[in-house]
């Protein structure tokens, strides 16, 4: 082996070693080295490990305006500040709610509910020592965590998680709720028909949706002060087909009345 090979891989042994258990798993296929990256800088966000300091880069290419802000929020603030600025903490959450859910609502209408064995086959297939690292970044990460928790010294909650409970009050993703059963009976429907079933199973559809929606838009409010319009429209949808669904099976039950008397 040559003196520059042999320089290359104390190297490489030297960074693994320095690097923590998060790192070492979740950069194992990356550069930790921002200058190294082939992507234009536009299209990366620097940052650093809070725990190691190892610098990586993230791709944003793709992203809009407002995930590359929560991005940078996230990962360029201080691990502390998630417990102690609201703001942060939001933007956390929001990086998780961030997809259409129209566009996943229309994607459950069609999609068969059953998954081919082979792809469920092909997710379990892990290497031991994959999974073995992963689970020591894994409880690495979740040490950190309490860790900067514990520095931070912050209120054990914020107002946003007191929203959040009303959302999961006031949209229960259940079709057997006491506010569907109200409406089920205002409506002058058979607590127990086909009619009644498939209302039920619309509305606690949408209000999966609408949880989610709810809660970013709550979200959305800390960050920007606002509701981003994307999320405002999918809400408008929501509400909409809830409000078809009612009216339509009222109809199917009206519909279906006059032909038994007929």
């Amino acid at each position: 082996m040559s003196l520059e090979a042999r320089i290359a891989k104390l190297e490489r042994t030297h960074t693994r070693v320095l690097r923590c258990p998060w790192c070492r798993f979740s950069l194992c296929s990356q550069s930790p080295s921002a200058n190294n990256s082939p992507v234009e800088p536009p299209d990366v966000l620097q940052t650093k490990c809070w725990s190691c300091g190892t610098k990586f880069v993230i791709p944003i290419r793709g992203l809009n305006q407002y995930q590359r802000e929560v991005a940078d929020l996230i990962h360029n603030s201080h691990p502390t500040r998630q417990f102690i600025d609201e703001r942060i903490y939001a933007a956390n959450v929001w990086s998780l709610l961030y997809r259409s859910e129209v566009k996943a609502y229309e994607k459950e209408k069609q999609t068969d509910t059953f998954q081919k064995p082979s792809t469920l086959w092909r997710e379990e297939k892990a290497k031991r020592d994959q999974e073995r690292l992963q689970q020591q970044a894994i409880e690495f990460w979740s040490t950190q965590h309490e860790r900067f928790k514990r520095l931070a010294k912050g209120p054990e909650s914020f107002p946003i998680d007191h929203r959040f409970e009303e959302i999961d009050r006031e949209y229960p993703s259940s079709g057997y709720n006491a506010k569907t059963d109200q409406l089920i009976e205002r409506l002058g429907l058979e607590k127990y028909s086909q009619e009644s079933s498939r209302l039920r199973s619309t509305i606690a559809l949408c209000n999966g949706h609408l949880q989610t929606l709810k809660k970013r838009e709550a979200c959305e409010e800390v960050i920007w002060s606002e509701t981003l319009p994307e999320t405002a429209q999918e809400i408008a949808f929501f509400d909409l087909e809830k409000q078809h669904a009612i009216r339509g099976r009222v109809n199917g039950e009206h519909k279906g009345r006059i032909e038994s008397a007929n």
